[in-house]
């Protein structure tokens, strides 16, 4: 008896012994691989954080770390194929498995939080259809995601569906929606015909961002487009001021002018434009 209790000690005592080098081994793996992330050697980073992966060692930690380190390398595909393995991970988690405790342990995956960068990446590889569908699965899982609701509607820009992206941008809330995109939302409603909506959106980013002249000659495109012509020209004066060696601008100006019936005017915009070798002939 005494021999049979001896063996089972020792036995257990190598079986703990061995899940501890096991476990500390991927420990001091997590620890090198954050080292050498830090000190920018992020191709050996990138490794051992697939090393460990591939074991599913902490893939709420490792997962993150992971997909970042393939889009740094230019390789949307392939942070697109481990944020597939990532919903997978949360979709075969027990519910029992996902709380708190196991999140902030790197334990548990959410599945949003996997699906969002799964779309993310898809849009950066230019698979436009699959990155809109994630998205959409996405906020039907969370539909209080406002940035998720705005890549949603930048992805259906990039794949050319206007109409459907000027939808999509109404709804996302007014303080997430940044410079670019609110220009993207006014350009949308000027492909649509929505003239008065669009010029009231470029009126209000100027009232905000009075020196952007690249709005400003958005205005002032629109307005010779909707035959208000002097209102136009007032707008393109304000940006040769700023600008004036701007030839397209210029040249705009002059056909403007033209619209608006300033013949001579216009000639001699359009002489400004031209090489000063043959400016005077």
């Amino acid at each position: 008896m005494r021999i049979f209790i001896t063996i089972l000690a020792l036995t257990l005592m190598l079986i703990t012994v061995g899940l501890y080098r096991v476990i500390n081994h991927d420990w001091v793996s997590w620890r090198q691989a954050e080292d050498a992330n830090k000190k920018g050697d992020y191709r050996q980073a990138m490794a051992n954080y697939s090393i460990l992966w591939s074991k599913g060692f902490k893939p709420a930690l490792v997962f993150p770390r992971l997909f970042v380190s393939y889009l740094q390398f230019g390789q949307p595909d392939k942070a697109a194929k481990v944020a597939r393995e990532a919903v997978l991970v949360a979709q075969s988690s027990p519910n029992g498995s996902r709380s708190k405790k196991d999140v902030e342990d790197g334990n548990s995956i959410p599945e949003w939080n996997a699906r969002l960068e799964l779309a993310r990446a898809l849009s950066y590889a230019k698979q436009y259809p699959e990155s809109i569908a994630e998205y959409r699965r996405l906020l039907q899982m969370k539909k209080n995601l406002p940035q998720a609701q705005l890549e949603l509607a930048r992805v259906l820009f990039w794949a050319g569906k206007g109409n459907e992206a000027l939808i999509e941008f109404q709804r996302v809330p007014v303080s997430v929606l940044q410079r670019d995109d609110r220009i993207v939302i006014a350009d949308l409603s000027v492909s649509a015909f929505f003239y008065e909506k669009a010029e009231f959106d470029y009126r209000q980013l100027l009232t905000e961002l009075p020196t952007d002249l690249i709005v400003r000659e958005k205005l002032a495109d629109l307005l010779s487009w909707n035959d208000q012509y002097d209102e136009s020209l007032q707008e393109y004066e304000i940006i040769l001021r700023q600008s004036p060696d701007n030839i397209r601008v210029r040249r705009k100006y002059a056909n403007v002018l033209m619209w608006a019936g300033q013949n001579q005017k216009a000639i001699e915009e359009l002489k400004k434009t031209l090489p000063v070798n043959t400016a005077g002939k």
